[in-house]
């Protein structure tokens, strides 16, 4: 995801750090202008995947940068942001396609959602469909830690090792992750108080709990704090494998049912204004 481009155009600088350091926790390579002029000049030059852009801008407003856009590269993909009272326009840039509008002030989820559908089209064009989850291993055992590691790398999978659970929930505020795999017996915080910090972050990734003998009522706890199974050391790697492809598969599906549900909405959206000028 890291070669995938966004480029956010924002005139207000606070909310433009704050959507940079956001879309960067995602994953993506992000640019940013303070005006729909300068970011033509950095769209030119550095050919964005992704637009996010605000509506309302000096010299340049987001409805006319989308137009200039769509005229050079058709397939660049189009979020436009809004402030309230905008709707009616909002909607009239899905018709001139952009691919999705969000309300200010920003809700990161639906920025997240926003965004997610945007990469689905790209690597669409693209013919690009492989996905290559960020997993977050918690284990404060190092020589097993290091040897699941290396084990999981050999699938192709991006991992990440924390020693504990308070680390692992540091790790997981600043990073993109897509499946936490985490012991449940740990210092400072255990994996379940993990879990349950990382869940008030987000609910958009899957988590496997490692469990030694005798730790299986507080793995069913987890579950219930939405782990989404269990392994009993000593780990059985094949299985652990088809567990984590569980869970992959699990997060394309969730995904891509949010990605269709938003965009029925939109297509509803867009029907109902149309009639109301018939």
């Amino acid at each position: 995801m890291e070669d995938c481009k966004v480029l956010i155009l924002e005139d207000d600088e606070s909310a433009r750090n704050m959507l940079v350091r956001v879309i960067k926790k995602e994953g993506y390579n992000v640019l940013s202008a303070e005006n729909g002029r300068i970011g033509m000049e950095i769209f030119a030059k550095e050919k964005p995947e992704i637009i996010v852009s605000d509506l309302k801008m000096p010299q340049m407003s987001g409805l006319e940068v989308l137009k200039e856009v769509k005229k050079i590269a058709p397939r660049t993909q189009f979020i436009l942001m809004t402030a309230f009272g905008d709707t009616d326009t909002a909607i009239e840039t899905l018709r001139e396609g952009a691919l999705d509008y969000i309300k200010k002030p920003i809700d990161l989820d639906v920025l997240t959602l926003a965004l997610g559908r945007a990469k689905e089209k790209v690597d669409q064009e693209n013919k690009l469909y492989a996905f290559y989850p960020h997993i977050l291993l918690a284990e404060d055992d190092e020589i097993a830690r290091e040897r699941l590691i290396t084990i999981l790398k050999k699938e192709d999978w991006v991992v990440f090792g924390a020693n504990d659970g308070e680390e692992a929930v540091k790790y997981f505020k600043e990073n993109k992750i897509d499946i936490f795999l985490t012991d449940i017996k740990m210092p400072k915080l255990d994996g379940l108080e993990a879990l349950q910090e990382m869940r008030k972050i987000s609910q958009d990734f899957e988590a496997i709990i490692m469990t030694g003998y005798g730790d299986e009522a507080t793995a069913i706890k987890a579950m219930h704090e939405g782990a989404m199974n269990y392994l009993k050391k000593p780990i059985d790697l094949d299985n652990l494998t088809v567990l984590i492809e569980k869970a992959i598969e699990k997060l394309h599906i969730t995904r891509s049912l949010k990605y269709r549900t938003r965009e029925v909405e939109l297509a509803k959206q867009i029907i109902t204004k149309i009639e109301e000028k018939k």
